[in-house]
């Protein structure tokens, strides 16, 4: 519903972050938005193929939601999602790391990690990423401790989601959460966790009923077209000249037809001495004030 290209074709185009939302369709694991997608075991199949073909390249890829599972079957279906995950991705999955004080260590560097041939990262988990309550699903829904050594929890990854349809909306809020992470140098809550910012635009209700009008947006791809595709690159030059990174992964809709890669290649450039000299508040303008109430932590975000 949110993407125009197959995973193949988003990998081959430079995309190297995936949010999966499994769901059983009564014979077989799919991805879903709304609408039924294609056999998660393509997919799997597509990204397995990528990555022995392209020995550099790095991807993350978040299972989440896991609906429509028979309750009396679930755990027995969700094992066999995890098995062949792993045996899809045999040999190049990062594997958990956890500190003493069992905070995550998501702290590699991306050529230290692809030198060893972990070259996947994969966050499994329901799609609620609230922090508090992320440990304790995690520890009640835990395997064996080997289980589950190459499926990260969660908690990994902090998702940053304005759950907005007005595009000067979606730019104050992800200013916001670009200050407060350049301020503070990480995920947001969780000690060694990942955020991601999704720079997409949300239906609400007045959004599906205006939709008749004329001249409004009559789907999600006019949406994406209208308001989150064309803000993103200068919201992106902003962040790089004042010395800034906007988050550890960016998710966009319409992967193919955006300007994501470009933005990250912006800020990906920068080198190691001009993040130290950032500006004050990265230079960005907006104040909290007008930024609309952060319910990424606790929401259920968006492909």
């Amino acid at each position: 519903l949110t993407q125009s290209a197959d995973v193949g074709a988003q990998l081959r185009a430079g995309f190297r972050y995936l949010d999966l939302r499994a769901g059983w369709n009564g014979t077989a694991w799919c991805v879903h938005h709304a609408e039924v997608g294609v056999p998660m075991r393509v997919v799997l199949a597509d990204l397995a193929a990528f990555v022995k073909r392209h020995r550099g390249e790095f991807v993350v890829a978040q299972v989440s939601h896991l609906d429509g599972a028979p309750p009396g079957a679930r755990a027995r279906l969700v094992d066999a999602l995890k098995t062949s995950l792993k045996r899809a991705l045999r040999g190049h999955l990062v594997p958990v790391r956890v500190a003493g004080d069992g905070s995550l260590r998501a702290n590699d560097t991306i050529g230290e990690m692809v030198a060893r041939d972990e070259r996947v990262l994969v966050v499994f988990g329901d799609g609620d990423y609230a922090a508090e309550d992320a440990r304790a699903r995690d520890a009640a829904a835990a395997d064996d401790d080997d289980e589950d050594a190459f499926l990260w929890p969660p908690r990994t990854l902090h998702n940053g989601w304005a759950n907005t349809d007005d595009p000067e909306a979606l730019s104050r809020f992800a200013t916001e959460q670009t200050i407060r992470f350049n301020a503070g140098g990480g995920g947001f809550g969780e000690p060694g966790s990942l955020f991601k910012l999704s720079w997409t635009l949300t239906a609400q209700t007045a959004t599906v009923l205006e939709s008749v009008l004329p001249g409004r947006p009559k789907s999600l791809r006019e949406l994406d077209a209208a308001g989150a595709r064309p803000s993103l690159a200068p919201f992106a030059e902003r962040v790089a000249d004042a010395g800034c990174l906007a988050s550890n992964i960016l998710s966009v809709d319409f992967a193919v037809a955006s300007d994501a890669v470009r933005a990250a290649r912006l800020m990906n450039a920068l080198r190691r001495d001009e993040l130290g000299k950032r500006k004050e508040r990265c230079g960005l303008e907006f104040r909290a004030a007008n930024v609309p109430a952060t319910t990424g932590d606790a929401a259920r975000k968006r492909a």
